[in-house]
């Protein structure tokens, strides 16, 4: 028995030579409102060092809040005279840059450039709010961000402030970590208040979801509980809410800090890793004890960089104990609910016990935050008085948080890494395994545990048993659906369809087929909460997959092509007849492609690969769609005004083609090779007829009313596709359909003033400008969705004017109006209009 609690002893933290020290502070035992009096002043205290800080030759640093360096003083004073922007950052329009050197002078002062396809277009939509909202994606030079928040912030504070949560908010936005992180920085130097002030809505459920059963609750909720004595919050708190990020971002921010790596031109991944590519383990040498003096070596050189950081920086040192301070109050709460013993109760419990620094490991090695959650959790009085040496104090405490808290509730989430690490794979609940879980771990379920697993997929199949896959992107699901081998299906009567593969290719392809089944799940998991969400009508989408679209290669594998696949076939699936069910191909002869829904007979990973065999022309040609395809259908049919799409969704880098000649774009008949060879959208009310789109078919000549009425070329070749679309619709006697702009990495990292193209300018009736690769965005263009225009309704327009005699025989006038269509600075406020957003704040 003495052996026993010898061995367990020997392997307990207490025994550990991890350096556990952090400094005592006062302020981790205020209350909220002592507190953030001790938070402000701490700030106060540091912006004034800064400012009496020697100051240097100004010169664009890296810097940050958290980064002090000689030239602050400097660069503040340069920001504050030049509004935001250094005097040393080049504010002249680069003509080199987006080919405006081939421009006329008086395009490019009117801010005009042309895309990589010469295309003419914008370098601004003349609005620093939607160039922001537009141009928020991962690609962005970091230059380029950082000028666009100086100019936004200064438009706007508070709308500026919402759209950068936005790109970070994983349920209403973008779900984008490392810009977002980028913008932390940026506010931590400029607004340090407001940066930490706002941190404790990452993780809080201010996001309303659909109410569920018991049975159908879903793990990617990220579902959070505030603490009940959070005075002045609990009116944006949602019961059984989501948030819209979730508790590791704080961990991430704080380690991104204490490297010097939190700021606007860092990038996060080289020090988070997010790029999950763990370097080969080299072989050296080195001896056992070599090997430990190193580690522990370098666990010093962390420990002492950590407490130089916490001692002479006020920003870091303030953003420490936030971060410790909101997990503290969230564990105890949880506690609270786990000791209860209340099965509703124990259902509330929040992830923050997932999230939360495990001892030694890559945030507490970077952090030492374990240490200051335990102090808060695990007084010394309440702990053991008798403990008078703080670091075995500490020790003590860092054991009680794994053990008394962190343990318990870990387990009571049923997280799944336990079971995993266990290799007790049986006891494995997969229907509460959250999606980026499940995405991690299917094959190890699938070589470990197969019987059970399968027997799983099977349930979610048939519609018995649920997956969780809200929070992955299209794009994810997509290029792993391109990765699998479909073989060709077997005879009806063949018992055995593996027969004729080798025991390797049996294991392959059951492994594919569990993967498949996985896939198909989450793809619908994704469509039925967009469809809880709202509804989307009258809607098609057109999906860039022009070469500039495979790249660049993302972290995940993924580009953006697979997100202009996914997020059309999204589109697809969401939209009622006649328009749903299909897509438009970007092709110098465009083609609408049928894409069957589940009940056509074709599950997701099927229709990805038909999607994949589809005609693509490889160039983007945006006009073609339109001039091409919809227009010519729409007049040879006679397709009333009523009965045209109403918006059509533009999945694209925006790099379009340039204008075409005359006789090249309206004279030019479609080959008959070229015919699209699949059939339209169709229902008893469609506008289009399926037998228009049969091989058979004969090429669509253009209409006479889009051949006589085309501009001199001169003036086409200056014009940007918009215009020239618009003028098609004019000539034809259409109205124009709202068009979605939706960036996928339109920015390019090299041009350092460049960022993506700007279809069109801010104040531009009937567009949207948005960007991202996640579904989530697409929310704010559902019926129901939750987003607000706070201008809503208040806009209208005239339609008809009619003049009207009344009963005595005066006349009068009858005005039929509607109201105004959006334009992309109407979205922009939508996009943050949710109410998820009202309680974020400007203090500084």
């Amino acid at each position: 028995m003495a052996d026993t609690a010898s061995k367990k002893l020997a392997t307990s933290s207490i025994d550990s030579s991890f350096p556990v020290s952090v400094p005592c502070v006062d302020a981790l035992a205020f209350h909220d409102a002592g507190f953030e009096a001790y938070l402000c002043e701490t700030l106060r205290e540091y912006v004034a060092w800064r400012a009496d800080a020697p100051s240097s030759p100004a010169h664009v640093s890296e810097t940050t809040g958290t980064d002090i360096q000689v030239d602050e003083k400097t660069f503040d004073a340069q920001l504050s005279a030049n509004g935001g922007l250094p005097a040393s950052i080049d504010l002249h329009v680069d003509h080199d840059s987006g080919n405006s050197a081939h421009l006329p002078e008086d395009m490019v002062a009117e801010g005009k450039m042309l895309t990589e396809n010469a295309d003419l277009t914008y370098r601004t939509t003349q609005s620093p709010l939607v160039d922001l909202f537009f141009s928020l994606e991962k690609q962005i030079a970091p230059e380029k961000l950082q000028s666009l928040l100086d100019a936004s912030w200064n438009e706007d504070p508070l709308t500026t402030l919402k759209i950068i949560w936005s790109g970070r908010s994983i349920h209403l936005g973008r779900g984008e970590r490392g810009t977002f992180y980028r913008c932390v920085g940026w506010l931590a130097k400029h607004h340090p208040l407001t940066a930490l002030l706002n941190l404790k809505w990452l993780a809080r459920p201010v996001i309303e979801k659909k109410v569920v059963k018991k049975e159908d609750a879903d793990l990617d909720a990220i579902i959070v509980n505030a603490p009940e004595d959070v005075e002045g919050d609990g009116q944006w708190l949602v019961r059984n809410g989501v948030s819209h990020g979730y508790w590791k971002d704080l961990l991430n921010i704080l380690v991104l800090a204490v490297n010097k790596h939190l700021g606007v031109l860092k990038d996060p991944a080289l020090v988070l890793n997010m790029k999950n590519k763990q370097p080969k383990k080299r072989k050296f040498n080195s001896t056992k004890d070599e090997v430990k003096e190193n580690r522990h070596a370098q666990e010093q050189e962390r420990h002492q960089k950590f407490l130089d950081r916490f001692d002479h920086d006020g920003f870091y040192n303030v953003l420490h104990l936030n971060v410790a301070r909101l997990f503290a109050e969230q564990l105890r709460a949880d506690m609270k609910l786990l000791d209860s013993g209340d099965k509703k109760a124990l259902r509330r419990i929040s992830l923050c016990a997932k999230w939360a620094p495990s001892l030694e490991r890559f945030h507490d090695k970077h952090t030492f935050i374990a240490s200051t959650i335990a102090e808060m959790l695990y007084p010394q009085t309440e702990l053991d008085p008798t403990l008078t040496d703080r670091e075995m104090y500490l020790k003590h405490a860092r054991e009680a948080y794994r053990s008394r808290t962190l343990a318990p509730l870990r387990k009571a989430l049923a997280v799944v890494e336990r079971d995993i690490t266990a290799e007790n794979f049986s006891a494995i609940k997969y229907e509460r395994v959250p999606s980026l879980a499940m995405d991690r771990y299917k094959l190890l379920f699938a070589q470990k545990d197969f019987d059970h697993f399968s027997a799983y997929l099977e349930d979610v199949t048939s519609g018995k048993a649920r997956i969780s896959g809200a929070v992955l992107t299209p794009a994810t699901l997509v290029h792993q659906a391109t990765q699998l081998y479909l073989p060709p299906e077997p005879p009806s009567d063949a018992s055995d369809p593996d027969a004729r593969l080798t025991t390797k290719q049996r294991l392959v392809a059951k492994l594919n087929r569990v993967t498949a089944q996985t896939l198909n799940g989450q793809w619908n998991a994704i469509v039925q909460r967009m469809r809880d969400s709202g509804t989307l009508e009258n809607s098609i989408a057109v999906a860039d997959v022009s070469g500039s679209m495979t790249w660049p290669t993302f972290a995940d594998g993924t580009r953006p092509m697979d997100s202009a696949i996914g997020l059309a076939l999204l589109v697809a699936e969401l939209t009622a007849p006649p328009f749903g069910g299909a897509f438009i191909t970007f092709s110098s002869t465009p083609e609408i492609v049928r894409v069957d829904r589940p009940e056509g007979g074709r599950d997701f990973v099927q229709r990805v690969h038909a999607t994949a065999n589809a005609s693509w022309g490889m160039s983007t040609d945006f006009v073609a769609v339109f001039e091409k395809l919809i227009l010519p259908l729409a007049i040879e049919n006679n397709v009333p005004a009523e009965q045209m799409v109403k918006r059509v969704f533009v999945f694209s880098d925006m790099h379009f083609d340039a204008a075409q000649p005359p006789e090249a774009s309206l004279s030019a008949p479609r080959s008959p090779s070229s015919v699209p060879s699949v059939p339209l959208p169709s229902s008893p009310t469609s506008p289009m007829s399926p037998g228009l789109m049969s091989s058979s078919s004969p090429p669509f000549p253009p209409s006479p009313s889009l051949q006589s009425t085309a501009p001199e070329q001169t003036s086409e070749r200056w014009s940007t596709s918009f215009e020239r679309i618009q003028k098609k619709f004019k000539d034809a006697g259409y109205e124009m359909p709202e068009l979605v702009y939706w960036n996928l990495a339109g920015a390019r990292p090299d041009a350092v003033e460049q960022g993506a193209p700007m279809p069109v300018k801010a104040d531009e009736p009937g567009c949207a400008l948005v960007s991202g690769y996640s579904q989530a965005m697409m929310k704010m263009f559902l019926e129901g969705g939750g987003f607000e225009d706070p201008d809503e309704g208040d806009k209208m327009e005239v339609i008809e004017k009619t003049v009207v005699l009344d009963e005595e025989g005066n006349e009068g006038e009858e005005v039929v109006t509607r109201e105004e269509k959006k334009d992309p600075m109407s979205y922009v406020r939508k996009g943050v209009g949710h109410r998820a957003y009202e309680m974020l704040k400007v203090y500084d």
